[in-house]
């Protein structure tokens, strides 16, 4: 259930990760164009995924990302290679399996893209090497179930952080995002997902040709289709 929340909150808030030509680029400017539906760019990145409380083994795996600067973009991932899209246009999403040329389409509301808020630039120690870095904050609610058993459900605070951490070249390092349950009465938050993706791969203003198509040879099954599930297994 964690999981799914953390996908479907990271899935509302992604975006670009390209750098301002010309000038050094800073942090801020890197979360100014996170939030652009024009960009146009393309990376790629190491990703580590972790969920604190459920006591599982922190998950590496390859991620990119693309924005072909007319609202549409397309998050890739897989265990060795990007063998998984979920492209996201203004009307639908696609989640696209490409070595079994499977795919399903979900129709999507149109909503407002989700405006975080600055909440501080310093420095920080990451990787044994110091970095200049900006965090961003969004609050929400949420209902969630009491239990897997139960039909009750509460509602819950949750903030969603990201921090872009840049080196003394300008060039964008690595991006780490973290969701966590507000603590009641002045508790601690509870950390429920991070992501720290370090890119290895930045281009703006350009994407690799065909990243946003599903050829006419493919499938489209629906979600719950055997062979779509057998074909997704390694990314759930």
């Amino acid at each position: 259930m964690k999981k799914v929340l953390a996908l479907i909150l990271t899935l509302m808030i992604m975006g670009s990760l390209a750098a301002c030509g010309g000038e050094k680029a800073t942090p801020e400017s890197y979360h100014k164009l996170l939030e652009s539906r024009d960009s146009v760019y393309y990376y790629e990145a190491d990703a580590v995924e972790e969920f604190p409380d459920d006591g599982t083994e922190p998950e590496e795996m390859k991620v990119g990302e693309a924005r072909d600067g007319n609202g549409s973009i397309v998050v890739l991932n897989g265990e060795k290679e990007l063998d998984n899209r979920q492209i996201e246009t203004k009307d639908s999403f696609y989640y696209v399996y490409d070595p079994d040329k499977i795919y399903t389409r979900e129709d999507k509301e149109d909503t407002e893209p989700a405006e975080m808020e600055f909440v501080e630039s310093s420095e920080m120690k990451f990787d044994g090497k110091t970095y200049q870095y900006s965090e961003y904050q969004e609050e929400y609610e949420m209902e969630t179930y009491v239990s897997e058993d139960s039909d009750e459900t509460v509602t819950e605070v949750f903030l969603y952080r990201q921090q872009y951490l840049v080196d003394e070249d300008g060039e964008l390092y690595a991006v780490i995002s973290i969701q966590e349950q507000k603590g009641a009465d002045g508790e601690e938050n509870n950390t429920i997902y991070k992501k720290t993706e370090r890119i290895t791969k930045l281009t703006e203003g350009k994407y690799p040709e065909g990243i946003f198509d599903i050829p006419d040879d493919y499938h489209e099954a629906a979600p719950e289709d055997e062979e779509y599930a057998e074909g997704t297994e390694g990314e759930k």
